[in-house]
C-alpha cells in the first residue's frame, strides 16, 4: 500500500470512528431526553412510561462501544503515566507499541466472540426479558462492531508507536556516530 493510499485510508477510517462517536453522542442525548420525559411523566401525571427506561438501558451498550475507538484516538483513556513517565522515550514508544498490539488482539478476539454470540442470539431468537419482547441480537451487535473499530485503532496506535521507536532509535544511533567523530 502506498503512502498516499495509507493516508486516504486513514482519513476514511478517522471519519468512520468520528461518525461512530457522533452516533454515540446522539444516542446518549436521546437517552437523556427519554429518561427526562419518563421522570416528568411520572411526576406530573403520575404515570410511568416503562419502555423508556428499558430502551435507555439497552442503548448504553451502543453508546459505550461506538465511542471507544474515537476516545482511544484522542487519548481519552486512562493510562499509567506515573510509572510510564520514568522510562526513556524509546522504551515508552516500544511499551506503547506492545500494549497496543495486546489491546488489538484482545478486541479482535472480542469481535470474533461477539459475532458468534450475535449469530447465536439471532438463530435461536432470544429475547430480552422486560415489558416488551425485544430481540437480543440488535442490542449485542454493538459489541462486535465497536470492538472491531477499537481493535483497528489499537493497530494504528501500535504502528505509530513502532515508527516513533524506530525514529528515536535512528536519532540515538546518529548521535552515537557523531560523538565518536
Amino acid at each position: 500500500m502506498t503512502e498516499q493510499s495509507q493516508n486516504k485510508a486513514g482519513i476514511i477510517y478517522d471519519r468512520i470512528i468520528a461518525g461512530a462517536a457522533v452516533a454515540a453522542a446522539i444516542i446518549a442525548v436521546l437517552q437523556l431526553a427519554g429518561v427526562f420525559t419518563e421522570v416528568m411523566a411520572r411526576f406530573v401525571v403520575r404515570h410511568s412510561i416503562p419502555w423508556i427506561e428499558e430502551i435507555a438501558g439497552m442503548l448504553n451498550v451502543w453508546v459505550a462501544f461506538l465511542a471507544t475507538a474515537w476516545v482511544l484516538k484522542v487519548g481519552g483513556h486512562v493510562t499509567m503515566d506515573v510509572l510510564f513517565e520514568k522510562f526513556r522515550p524509546r522504551v515508552q514508544a516500544m511499551v506503547r507499541a506492545i500494549t497496543s498490539l495486546v489491546g488489538a488482539a484482545t478486541f479482535y478476539m472480542l469481535t470474533y466472540i461477539g459475532i458468534l454470540v450475535v449469530v447465536d442470539e439471532y438463530v435461536h431468537k432470544y429475547y430480552k426479558l422486560g415489558v416488551y419482547r425485544i430481540p437480543n441480537w440488535p442490542i449485542l451487535l454493538a459489541i462486535p462492531i465497536g470492538s472491531f473499530l477499537y481493535a483497528n485503532q489499537y493497530v494504528r496506535e501500535a504502528y505509530a508507536s513502532f515508527n516513533k521507536w524506530r525514529g528515536i532509535s535512528a536519532e540515538t544511533s546518529e548521535k552515537g556516530e557523531e560523538e565518536k567523530h
